[in-house]
C-alpha cells in the first residue's frame, strides 16, 4: 500500500512539473514573439493620397512645392529645403524666437517677401529643452505620404523661463518648434525618433538639452488654420544639425564645450 501511494505522489509530482514547464514554455514564446514598439513609424489610420498626389510614391518623386494645395505651395517650398550654408549660421537667444509674432502687415495668402524681411530664410543656431518629438504625419508639402523616411518630425522645445513659470501641463502652449524634413533626413540617417525619444525618456526631468541649426520659417498655414498647441508660428524648419548635451550644466550657445553632434 505504501508503495503504491508513493508511486501516485510521483505521478502527480510529474504531472504538475510538465504543465508548469508547458506553461512556462508557452509564456516564453508569447513574449519571444511579441514585437518591439516602433517608435518612427506612426501607428495612427494611413488615409488615401488625393488624387492630385497619386502619382508620388516616395518623396525624391514629390515636387518642392508639395501637391494638392496651391494655398501651401510657396510655404511648401520653405519646408522642402534640402541643404543650407551653416557656416552663415547666428547665434539666436530662445526666447527672441519664442516670442516673435507674425508681421502685423501679412494677410493669409499673402506675399511672403514680408516673412524674409523678418527673417525667414536665416540660418539660425538656438539652444533649448527638447521634451518631445513626434511621429510624422500626411502633409501637402509631403505629397500626403506616410512612411517616416517621406515625414516630417515636430520637435517640442521650451526653456528655463517656461519650465519655471509655468505648469509642466501648460509647456507646449508656450513652446517653440523644430522640425526635420524627410529631404534632409535622407543625408542624415540618425534624424529618428527611434534614436532621440529614448534619450529624452532616459533623462530623469525628461527632456533633453539640445543646440539646433536650421532656417528659420513662418509657418502661415497653422497660423490661420488648425492652431497648434506652442507659442508662436515661427519655426526652426528644417533642421540641419542636431547636437545634444549629456551634461547640460556645461554646454551653452557660444560655446562647442561637451555638445554631441547626433551625426557622429
Amino acid at each position: 500500500m505504501d508503495k503504491r501511494r508513493a508511486a501516485r505522489v510521483v505521478s502527480i509530482l510529474l504531472t504538475l512539473v510538465t504543465i508548469l514547464l508547458l506553461a512556462a514554455s508557452a509564456s516564453f514564446a508569447q513574449k519571444k514573439k511579441k514585437k518591439k514598439a516602433n517608435l518612427d513609424e506612426s501607428p495612427y489610420p494611413i488615409k488615401p493620397q488625393p488624387a492630385g498626389c497619386k502619382q508620388f510614391k516616395n518623396i525624391g518623386q514629390c515636387p518642392e512645392e508639395g501637391c494638392g494645395s496651391t494655398d501651401e505651395a510657396e510655404l511648401n517650398k520653405r519646408k522642402n529645403i534640402p541643404t543650407a550654408d551653416l557656416t552663415t549660421a547666428t547665434n539666436r537667444q530662445f526666447d527672441s524666437l519664442r516670442k516673435k509674432k507674425m508681421p502685423e502687415a501679412f494677410t493669409e495668402g499673402g506675399d511672403r517677401q514680408i516673412f524674409a524681411q523678418a527673417g525667414e530664410g536665416d540660418v539660425v543656431t538656438i539652444v533649448a529643452w527638447l521634451t518631445d518629438i513626434r511621429f510624422g504625419s500626411q502633409e501637402s508639402c509631403n505629397c500626403k505620404l506616410w512612411l517616416a523616411k517621406d515625414t516630417d518630425n515636430h520637435m517640442v522645445l521650451i526653456n528655463d523661463y517656461v519650465i519655471n513659470n509655468y505648469k509642466p501641463a501648460q509647456w507646449e502652449k508656450h513652446s517653440f518648434t523644430a522640425e526635420f524634413a524627410p529631404r534632409v533626413k535622407k543625408d542624415h540617417p540618425r534624424f529618428k525618433r527611434s534614436i532621440i525619444l529614448p534619450m529624452i525618456k532616459d533623462d530623469p526631468r525628461k527632456r533633453l538639452k539640445v543646440r539646433l541649426t536650421g532656417l528659420l520659417m513662418f509657418d502661415d498655414y497653422h497660423e490661420f488654420n488648425r492652431p497648434l498647441k506652442r507659442e508662436t508660428n515661427w519655426e526652426v524648419h528644417p533642421v540641419f544639425r542636431f547636437e545634444y548635451c549629456p551634461y547640460p550644466n556645461k554646454c551653452t550657445l557660444n560655446s562647442d564645450d561637451g555638445w554631441i553632434d547626433l551625426d557622429s
